[in-house]
C-alpha cells in the first residue's frame, strides 16, 4: 500500500527539479529549520508532561484533588489549545516513552520529507505492546502519515478506544438560513470526498494483496456500508422533507404577493421558478531501535486509549 506515498515523493522530486537554483537553497534550508522547530515542540511538550508527573502522582492528593489542581493549572496557562485532556496526554506520553528515544525519532524525516510530531506519539502510546509501537512507527516513516492519518488507522484496526460512530449530535446553527448553508456545506464535503475517493477504491483497493487485509478490514468494509445505506435513507428523507418546505415557501410568498405584501415584479419571478427533480435515492455497493517504554511511574489510565 505504498502506491500513493511514491507518487507524492515524485511529484515533490519534481516541483524541487523545476524549482531556481536560489529557490531550491531556500527550500532546502528552510524545510531544514522546520524540521528543527518540530523538534522542539515535541520535545517541550514531552518536558510538560514530565512536569505534570509530579503533580499526577503526588502521594497527598486524591484523584478528585489532582483534577482540580489541573484545573488550575488550565486556568492560570490560559492556552486555547490545551485541554483537561490534553493534560492527561501529555503525561502519559512523557510517561511511556524516554526523551532520548523520541528526541532520536523525531530527527529522522519520512520520505515525503514530513517529520513525527508529539501528536504521533500520542497515538503510538495508545497502542500496550512495545513491538507493535515500533512496527507502526516504521509505517508511519514508510508511508509518511499524519498524525491524522495514523490515529484513523489504529481506529480502523481497533487499536483505539475512538469508535468509529456518528460521534455527538452536532449543533445546529440557530436560524433557518444557517442551517441551509451549513446543510449545503455538509453535504458538498460529503460529495467531494465521495468523488475522491472513487478512484482509489477502483484502484489500489483492488490491488491490495492478503498481506494488506485482514478481518478488522473486511470488517471496516462492512461499516462503511451500512454507513453508506444509512446515510442514502436519511437524505432521501432529508431531501423530500426540503421538498415540502420549498412548496410550502412558494406557497408563503405567492400570498404575500396577492396581498401587496411583495413588489410585482416578485410576484411574476415567482410564477416562472420550477421545482428542481426529485433527488433519486442513493444507490448502495456492495460488493530505528525497539520503542524504551519509560519505567516512570503514573501513566493516567483512566485516558488511556487502546
Amino acid at each position: 500500500m505504498t502506491i500513493s506515498q511514491e507518487l507524492s515523493v515524485k511529484q515533490r522530486d519534481v516541483i524541487f527539479n523545476d524549482m531556481d537554483v536560489v529557490t531550491q537553497k531556500v527550500a532546502t534550508e528552510g524545510k531544514d529549520k522546520m524540521g528543527k522547530g518540530y523538534q522542539v515542540q515535541c520535545l517541550i511538550a514531552y518536558d510538560i508532561g514530565d512536569l505534570l508527573g509530579s503533580l499526577m502522582t503526588a502521594e497527598h492528593l486524591n484523584d478528585a484533588q489532582k483534577k482540580n489542581e489541573l484545573r488550575k493549572l488550565l486556568a492560570f496557562w490560559n492556552q486555547a489549545d490545551i485541554s483537561l485532556s490534553k493534560l492527561y496526554d501529555l503525561r502519559n506520553v512523557s510517561a511511556t516513552f524516554d526523551r532520548e528515544f523520541i528526541k532520536g525519532q523525531i530527527g529522522e524525516p519520512f520520505v515525503n520529507g514530513g517529520y513525527l510530531t508529539w501528536s504521533h506519539f500520542r497515538e503510538l502510546q495508545k497502542l500496550s505492546s512495545e513491538k507493535r509501537q515500533l512496527a507502526v512507527l516504521k509505517k508511519c516513516r514508510r508511508h509518511g502519515w499524519s498524525a491524522n492519518e495514523l490515529a484513523l488507522e489504529l481506529q480502523s484496526k481497533k487499536e483505539s478506544e475512538v469508535k468509529r460512530s456518528g460521534g455527538r449530535k452536532p449543533t445546529l446553527p440557530k436560524t433557518p438560513n444557517a442551517m441551509l448553508q451549513k446543510l449545503y456545506t455538509t453535504v458538498g464535503q460529503s460529495h467531494n470526498y465521495l468523488t475522491a475517493v472513487t478512484e482509489p477504491l477502483q484502484g489500489i483497493f483492488m490491488e491490495m494483496t492478503a498481506s494488506d487485509v485482514d478481518e478488522a478490514f473486511l470488517g471496516s468494509i462492512d461499516e462503511n456500508l451500512e454507513r453508506i445505506k444509512e446515510t442514502a435513507a436519511d437524505m432521501k428523507a432529508a431531501a423530500a422533507q426540503l421538498q415540502k418546505v420549498r412548496k410550502r415557501t412558494v406557497t408563503v410568498l405567492s400570498t404575500a404577493a396577492n396581498k401587496g405584501e411583495k413588489e410585482p415584479e416578485a410576484q411574476l419571478a415567482l410564477s416562472a421558478k420550477q421545482a428542481p427533480a426529485e433527488v433519486p435515492p442513493i444507490q448502495s455497493k456492495k460488493g530505528r531501535g525497539t520503542p524504551r517504554r519509560s519505567k516512570k511511574k503514573g501513566v493516567v489510565q483512566g485516558n488511556k486509549k487502546g
